[in-house]
């Protein structure tokens, strides 16, 4: 199995180059890139003796340096013959450190425009996503910082200054989910001991300055260097539908084609990306809810029992979803518990719990030999209607899905936080284009 099957359920491939144009480096910083390839080189020729890229063997190593495109071939070839969780780390680490090298070479090249530019932060984020740059996410991290101080982020002049977000109506439903102010830690605490149950919580996010500054298309690309970071999109409804492809594009593309118009490709969504880590700069603007260090219950929820555990996370894992009205996210389970925080627009959101698991109609393995155990078969829809707010594609499939009634719904607006825990099924679909940021912890 290939990277890129595994990325079907952990989400990630494929690059397209950017086509924007964006302003010119000032000629006089150019000796800047001297002094920062230098330093990088420094330290990409000196190897800790435990390093395990020296498992790749002498060979690729000794031409890292003056041919790391072959040298980054080789080890993307390697890689792609594993299941990702099986592949050795040393090919990860080979990769790594050959878009290093291939990052040093052109620094020193620099064409008298700034396409290097574009293909720098190609490299770099390639390796990011690809690898998680392990070892060298500080280098990474200084070489991008750099680059900010010349780049410009300015928006293209159509764009609007905020996302257009018009306010759903209110949702009629007599299968509401508990709701309330923030609670203090010891009334979540008692919450999640005694009930284990979702829980709506309003207005617990609204110091955080992502509230304001994600409603400007102009900020975000402010902070990804103009656009030009990149980030991995899903093309098509939902990873559970054949059509459906993964793609790498810039920042900048993607909201021009899919976030700020109504792209001819269809649906594409920037969800569950690591995107923080990515761009430390955009997780200043929001905090860790301290509902995420509380103590989560014992008892294993139904659709957990039988499985094997999940790591314990030493801090809460993050993750960004952006798209525009239509994303969704099929109805599924998770193992962890998850505050899940609305930033900009409104989302739907339908939950049920484990004891319905049978019900369900959970895919098993796929023709690939991907797990689809915490996914269901169940395609649906939200449509208002007078049958309810859930249309059900393949019904007549599904009879034991249709006559469950202890659902529980919501339509999330900017500034609410929704607690999800371990193993309750739930499905999301934007009814506005959509920011949101989900925090996993156990």
């Amino acid at each position: 199995m290939s990277v890129q099957d595994c990325v079907r359920v952990a989400k990630r491939q494929r690059i397209t180059d950017t086509t924007s144009q964006q302003p010119v480096l000032d000629a006089g910083t150019q000796s800047i890139w001297a002094v920062l390839a230098n330093e990088l080189q420094a330290v990409l020729n000196d190897w800790d003796p435990e390093d395990s890229i020296r498992l790749c063997g002498d060979a690729p190593l000794a031409l890292l340096s003056s041919r790391p495109l072959q040298v980054m071939a080789l080890a993307k070839e390697r890689v792609n013959t594993w299941e990702y969780r099986r592949v050795p780390r040393c090919w990860l680490r080979l990769f790594e450190d050959a878009s290093l090298a291939h990052v040093i070479s052109l620094l020193n090249i620099r064409d008298d425009g700034n396409k290097w530019v574009d293909e720098v932060v190609k490299v770099i984020d390639n390796a990011i996503i690809m690898t998680g740059a392990s070892c060298r996410s500080a280098l990474f991290t200084k070489t991008l910082l750099q680059l900010e101080h010349v780049v410009e982020a300015d928006a293209s002049p159509e764009w609007h200054e905020a996302f257009v977000i018009v306010s759903p109506a209110s949702l009629e439903t007599g299968n509401f989910i508990s709701s309330c102010g923030p609670p203090t830690l010891t009334s979540f605490q008692a919450h999640i001991d005694e009930h284990t149950t979702p829980l709506l919580i309003h207005r617990a996010i609204e110091h955080w300055p992502a509230m304001k500054s994600w409603l400007r298309p102009s900020y975000l690309l402010k902070r990804s260097l103009g656009g030009r970071r990149l980030v991995p999109v899903e093309i098509g409804e939902t990873y559970t539908h054949s059509e459906w492809r993964q793609q790498l594009m810039t920042l900048r593309e993607y909201m021009k084609e899919f976030v700020l118009s109504r792209s001819s490709h269809g649906i594409g969504y920037m969800g569950q990306h690591d995107l923080f880590r990515q761009i430390p700069a955009l997780k200043d603007d929001i905090s860790v809810p301290d509902y995420c260090f509380t103590s989560p219950p014992n008892h294993r929820p139904a659709t957990l029992q039988g499985q094997p555990p999940v790591a314990e996370l030493d801090e809460p894992s993050l993750n960004a979803w952006l798209g525009p009205k239509g994303t969704k996210s099929p109805l599924h389970h998770d193992p962890y518990h998850n505050i899940f925080c609305q930033v900009v627009g409104y989302k739907y959101v339908r939950l049920y719990p484990p004891v319905d698991s049978r019900s369900m109609y959970a895919h098993g393995i796929d023709e690939k030999g991907i797990n689809m155990a915490n996914t269901s078969a169940v395609d649906v829809k939200f449509l208002r209607s007078d049958k309810g707010t859930i249309f059900v594609v393949n019904s007549e499939d599904a009879p034991l899905f249709c006559a469950r009634e202890d659902f529980q719904e919501a339509i999330l607006a900017p500034g609410d936080s929704l607690y999800i825990p371990a193993g309750w099924w739930h499905y999301f679909e934007s009814l506005t284009t959509s920011f949101s940021v989900s925090f996993w912890w156990n």
